[in-house]
């Protein structure tokens, strides 16, 4: 298929940046576990901020894992997008921003994630799919498995 003008969302991705990482190992040696069987507790968290005066728009995507071993790793990472000025659009551009950042920010998330976690003895850690407008619409009930 050949893109149309008409598919294009009509907002820009301005940049990217990793904003936190955190990596604890915890108390216990990370050797003994069977990392291939057990998986770790894995939390999402979305956060928005928008200047619709002024077409800015920011999404902040946070992974925060707890591994059954005694290890921790967060990870944030924050999206700018913009929408031109006068942009003649029929629907609330602050949540089609937020769906479509959260979106555009997960494979910035997943590769930041398994570079972080890589070790060898766990390898590295892969966020799994995410049904994002799941995620989105329903942060409190939704399943990262979905």
């Amino acid at each position: 298929m050949k893109l149309k003008p008409e598919h294009l969302s009509g907002i820009s991705f301005d940049s990217v940046r990793t904003d936190s990482v955190r990596f604890s190992r915890g108390d216990e040696p990370s050797t003994g576990g069977d990392w291939e069987t057990v998986l770790p507790e894995l939390e999402l968290t979305i956060s928005s901020a928008a200047n619709a005066d002024a077409g800015a728009y920011s999404v902040t995507l946070t992974a925060s894992f707890g591994g059954p071993f005694g290890w921790e790793l967060a990870v944030g990472v924050t999206g700018l997008f913009s929408v031109p000025l006068g942009s003649d659009t029929s629907v609330d551009m602050t949540e089609f921003v937020r769906i479509q950042g959260v979106a555009i920010l997960l494979p910035f998330l997943r590769s930041t994630v398994a570079s972080i976690s890589t070790d060898p003895v766990m390898g590295s850690l892969l966020l799994p799919p995410i049904n994002v407008l799941s995620l989105v619409r329903n942060p409190d009930e939704a399943d990262p498995a979905d």
